[in-house]
């Protein structure tokens, strides 16, 4: 998935170090970051570097967060980057 990839690909660039890429069990139309860490800075520059609007990021119950702080899931309305723009 090409979505995925370039992604995952801009994040690693900018510096991020644990990125899991998962297929979603749907697709979705639009596109949610949310934040299990409690602190939204991360997320909303994750929603920066892949040229999403804050908007997209909402902050979730840390009961729900499994192992991951942040998670992203894209959906049709995501943008597909090119990475080293």
């Amino acid at each position: 998935n090409l979505l995925a990839s370039n992604s995952s690909n801009m994040l690693i660039a900018q510096g991020f170090t644990s990125v899991d890429v998962a297929q979603a069990s749907s697709n979705r139309a639009s596109t949610e970051i949310v934040d299990y860490s409690g602190n939204l800075a991360t997320a909303d520059r994750i929603a920066s570097i892949l040229n999403l609007p804050t908007s997209v990021v909402k902050e979730g119950d840390a009961q729900d967060a499994g192992n991951y702080a942040v998670v992203v899931t894209l959906g049709s309305d995501a943008p597909i980057p090119t990475p080293g723009s």
